[in-house]
């Protein structure tokens, strides 16, 4: 049976019983790594014979992005860079009514000018870059689909190595939900084309994922972090968002209802509350 040890990021609280317990008996532990939650690690550093653990963030097929730190001000042009528009050709000598030109005889031919092509517009690029090239990297993997995909299976083929039986089981379930997530992904590709033409604003830096899965880009981002943040913070994160006349704010569930008020206050911005886990709480 599963058995869920957080409900959400692990914090500095040490392991109550239920969660010790729960290490103690399991067989198989699924966490990002040991890095994101040091004090399951540590419990479980001496366990080894009918025991092993799967760190999602690096089984095959999952991409990482390195963490960002601070304040990230983003441009609020296309996410899609456009090409540089070609110089203007020199227009050749013609004659009025524009059909041909004369020359004298047995005087050569000039020379047509050479066809210029436009430039080729750049591609987009993820943002992704080898594992190796990480110092730290952004944990929030689950936002990406392609992440999501990768997860699913190597939890099945882990399953499938830990329990034989029911490995055919675990196989099948898992390419149901595979079929889950790309239909779901067809729906959010489709919703957040539109959102592309609406400027917005996050109050956390950890959407990365998301934003570089669906080509978005928010006008800018900042950090409030805690439950009630200071009312200097959110004073000026007001004004950012007055002058930049946004559409919207994704703002944390656990924002304090005052300050979430405040933050949209007489601006033409609607906040919407949003948790990285991806439950979208109504407003």
């Amino acid at each position: 049976e599963p058995v869920l040890l957080f409900d959400g990021a692990p914090g500095p609280a040490p392991l109550d019983a239920r969660q010790k317990a729960a290490l103690d008996s399991a067989r198989l532990l699924f966490w990002l790594d040991k890095d994101q939650a040091p004090r399951v690690a540590g419990h479980v550093a001496n366990r080894e014979e009918g025991f092993s653990a799967v760190a999602l963030m690096h089984v095959s097929g999952v991409r990482l992005m390195d963490a960002r730190h601070g304040h990230r001000r983003v441009a609020a042009a296309s996410p899609r860079p456009r090409a540089a528009a070609p110089a203007p050709k020199k227009a050749a000598p013609t004659l009025k009514d524009g059909n041909v030109i004369f020359r004298k005889r047995g005087e050569p031919a000039p020379k047509a000018a050479p066809r210029t092509r436009p430039p080729a517009p750049k591609k987009w690029s993820s943002k992704a870059v080898p594992p190796a090239k990480i110092a730290t990297p952004d944990p929030h993997i689950w936002l990406d689909p392609r992440n999501a995909i990768a997860i699913v299976r190597g939890a099945a083929a882990a399953l499938a190595k830990a329990d034989p039986a029911n490995a055919a089981r675990y196989r099948r379930n898992a390419a149901v939900l595979v079929v889950r997530i790309e239909a779901l992904n067809d729906g959010m590709t489709a919703t957040t084309r539109t959102l592309r033409k609406t400027r917005y604003a996050v109050t956390n830096n950890a959407l990365q994922y998301f934003e570089d899965h669906y080509v978005m880009m928010p006008a800018f981002e900042f950090r409030l972090t805690v439950e009630r943040p200071p009312k200097a913070a959110v004073a000026a994160a007001h004004r950012q968002i007055a002058a930049a006349g946004v559409g919207c704010v994704f703002a944390p569930t656990n924002l304090a209802p005052a300050s979430a008020r405040a933050l949209v206050a007489e601006t033409k911005a609607r906040l919407v509350p949003l948790d990285l886990c991806g439950r979208l709480a109504k407003p």
